[in-house]
């Protein structure tokens, strides 16, 4: 078995401790008040509806209207045939890293005489560059006129996820008419009255102190040394009995 030396085993130590430092994004700043009991919650539904919309990062061909009672939701623009919104959650003003998040939306896609045909693709990320799928839903083409999707999900983040990144895609697919939004069918965070249409909960731990880390990385260093020096042992011993 080969021997690690400190140096080789230095970047390993570092690299399992480093994940506390924080990135610098923009995003939902989450400061330490926001966070009660090791949770922070983020939701919004009847009463503010185009809170998503608003504090989204990215928002391409989307908006938000309120229809008839009113009903708000933020849609995909008509006349286009791709849209996506991005929120951001940025953990590293609060002292706390995201450790889960219980995740709840809803997309709505309704199918009319014109026939929409609509792919909605849910993902999230902790990075902003490396996606995972949640979830995907499409219109229907039969039976009913709407796929109203509820998604539920409990995310596990790791313990060195400093941000949390929620995207929601939309684009037209083969089927449909002419290849572009209409009618304002295809909509995320559909508010009723009394309905929370999103929600991410989030369970956060305190980030550990500086004099924590480094005692973290002493002790692996000197775990690496004893190795080493175990290593070394047998190795001198050995050529003594040749």
């Amino acid at each position: 078995m080969r021997n690690l030396s400190p140096f080789r085993i230095l970047p390993i130590v570092v690299g399992s401790v480093c994940f506390c430092l924080p990135a610098a994004h923009a995003g939902i700043m989450v400061n330490s008040g926001d966070v009660v009991a090791g949770e922070y919650v983020y939701e919004f539904g009847y009463n503010n509806y185009n809170r998503g919309w608003n504090d989204a990062e990215t928002k391409i061909n989307f908006s938000y209207m309120t229809w008839f009672d009113p009903v708000g939701f933020t849609f995909a623009l008509n006349g286009q045939s791709h849209a996506q919104l991005v929120l951001h959650w940025d953990f590293s003003s609060s002292g706390l890293l995201p450790n889960t998040v219980e995740l709840k939306d809803r997309t709505t896609l309704f199918t009319n005489t014109s026939v929409e045909r609509t792919q909605a693709v849910v993902e999230y990320s902790t990075t902003g560059t490396s996606w995972q799928t949640i979830d995907i839903q499409t219109t229907p083409t039969s039976g009913s006129v709407v796929n109203d999707n509820w998604t539920n999900t409990i995310l596990n983040l790791g313990s060195g996820a400093g941000h949390f990144y929620y995207r929601l895609t939309m684009n037209t697919i083969a089927g449909d008419a002419d290849g572009k939004f209409s009618n304002n069918q295809n909509q995320w965070a559909r508010a009723n009255p009394g309905v929370t249409s999103f929600r991410a909960a989030f369970s956060a731990a305190p980030i550990p102190e500086p004099g924590t880390l480094a005692l973290l990385l002493f002790g692996g260093l000197g775990l690496a040394f004893r190795a080493t020096r175990r290593g070394f042992g047998r190795e001198f011993l050995a050529g003594k009995g040749d």
